[in-house]
């Protein structure tokens, strides 16, 4: 519309029908919006012609328009043209700007200050914003493991997406660093701990423990779980225990004390085990409480105790009698008491009498005791040697034994052959009988050798069998040798 417009202009005109332009006034440049055409001209009527009618229009041209009576120039024209360029680049410019923003804020985000956080505080932030984290680790006493201690990028920097920060990663402390350790023994538990925080010594443990001895908090002990490390050559990552004191234990009194009456000895030992009471137990003797249960307690049913008390509790016992006042018959008899009745022969004690007991008198035995029977010896009296004529000589160990080994003599004897009438094998002599004797003595028995034996019509037979042995024998043996045998080989 302008351009059409600028073809009305007064020097373009001129030029159009031939003329020379003359001098203007200073161009303004006319508005599309305001420059208007005006004509004087009035619509002429239509003229109809017969049945034909023909229609005349006439039209402004610029050949018949008079600039200086039908134009008028806007003075601003120009000015606002350039003005509306200079919108239009504005705005290009703009939108280019803002299309750049846009892309750049889609691609770039700008970085946090990870120094401090921790390393999983910036993966997750590395994986919502698409970047790649590379860690360098490094020892350091001062900050945690997996604590930043630097980026290799600066804060508030934009950085690109798909792109890699590299952040430096504390490990914690050197574990093989040798550590001095202080005198523990003169610390309190809390400046222990402090002393640990500060030297990262993670492996050092402190384990409380009650005490009676040692105030609360005050060092008890330490313990190396290796055995090659020492207080010279520790190293962080070496395992040390410390104990402390928690003073002295105090417990609620929360338990009660049940009535232990006619309870066995086990029963009341559980009770004690299950509620951590300790129970002490003492013997009583009682006509009517069976041996084994309770008597008595030291605390009533219902008292209210805790734990680690004690309770005294008194047990029916036996108590073992003073054989002494017993007989060696009547010493079988006594009621709920198992015994062993022995005899031993005695140079000094007379027959009867007591000479020990398993069990001293007055002692105390319950029934577990009860089961194991109490040996209790008796004086036979000083040995007495039998006579054994008439005896066969086989028969004299088992008799020598009987009658005197075991009952603590020690009686021995000798053999040899004698000729005689009687049965062969038969006592037919003994250096001493029927007479007390030492308790180790030793007596000569002879015995027959049937060199005058006369068989009866009964026993030919068995005189033909042994003659025959006793032929074998006398081979062997001349007839004057004499067998010797003791108690011994019957043990």
């Amino acid at each position: 519309m302008s351009d059409f417009l600028s073809n009305f202009e007064n020097k373009n005109y001129q030029k159009r029908n031939g003329e020379t332009p003359k001098s203007d006034p200073p161009k303004q440049t006319p508005s599309p919006n305001t420059a208007k055409v005006k004509t004087n001209e009035t619509n002429k009527p239509k003229v109809s012609t017969g049945s034909r009618s023909t229609k005349s229009t006439r039209s402004t041209s610029a050949d018949d328009v008079n600039p200086n009576e039908n134009m008028m120039i806007d003075p601003t024209y120009q000015k606002k043209k350039r003005k509306k360029r200079l919108i239009i680049t504005a705005i290009c410019v703009i939108t280019i700007g803002l299309l750049w923003w846009l892309y750049f804020s889609m691609t770039h985000v700008p970085l946090p200050n990870f120094v401090d956080k921790n390393i999983s505080e910036v993966r997750t932030w590395a994986n919502t914003n698409n970047i790649t984290i590379e860690t360098e680790q490094k020892y350091n006493t001062k900050t945690d493991a997996n604590i930043v201690l630097a980026q290799n990028k600066k804060v508030k920097t934009q950085i690109k997406k798909g792109s890699v920060l590299t952040v430096t990663l504390s490990i914690g402390p050197n574990p093989d660093e040798v550590i001095k350790l202080p005198q523990f023994k003169e610390m309190t538990k809390s400046e222990a701990q402090q002393w640990i925080d500060s030297q990262k010594a993670e492996n050092i443990s402190i384990t409380d423990e009650f005490s009676a001895k040692i105030a609360k908090n005050k060092f008890i002990k330490q313990r190396f779980l290796a055995d090659d490390v020492s207080e010279t050559n520790y190293k962080r990552k070496d395992q040390l225990l410390l104990y402390y004191s928690k003073g002295v234990e105090v417990f609620e009194k929360n338990i009660d004390v049940p009535d232990f009456s006619k309870k066995t000895k086990d029963e009341v030992t559980q009770w004690g085990q299950d509620n951590d009471v300790k129970i002490t137990f003492e013997n009583g003797t009682s006509d009517s409480i069976e041996v084994g249960t309770v008597i008595s307690q030291s605390l009533k049913k219902g008292t209210k105790i805790a734990k680690k008390s004690q309770v005294t509790v008194t047990i029916s016992t036996l108590q073992v009698p003073n054989f002494n006042d017993y007989t060696l018959e009547s010493a079988a008899e006594i009621e709920g008491i198992s015994t062993n009745i022995k005899k031993r022969f005695s140079t000094s004690a007379p027959y009867g009498s007591l000479i020990s007991q398993s069990l001293e008198a007055g002692t105390f035995i319950d029934d577990k005791a009860n089961d194991k029977a109490i040996t209790v010896v008796y004086s036979a009296g000083k040995p007495y040697l039998k006579s054994y004529f008439g005896s066969l000589e086989g028969e004299l160990a088992e008799s020598f034994y009987n009658d005197y080994t075991v009952n603590g003599a020690n009686i021995n004897y000798t053999i040899h052959s004698v000729d005689s009438a009687e049965e062969r094998g038969t006592v037919v002599e003994m250096s001493n009988y029927n007479a007390y004797v030492a308790m180790d003595y030793t007596v000569s028995i002879g015995i027959s050798n049937g060199s005058g034996y006369t068989p009866t019509a009964d026993n030919t037979r068995a005189d033909d069998e042994s003659d025959v042995v006793g032929d074998t024998e006398e081979a062997v043996l001349p007839s004057d040798t004499k067998k010797t045998a003791s108690s011994d080989s019957n043990d």
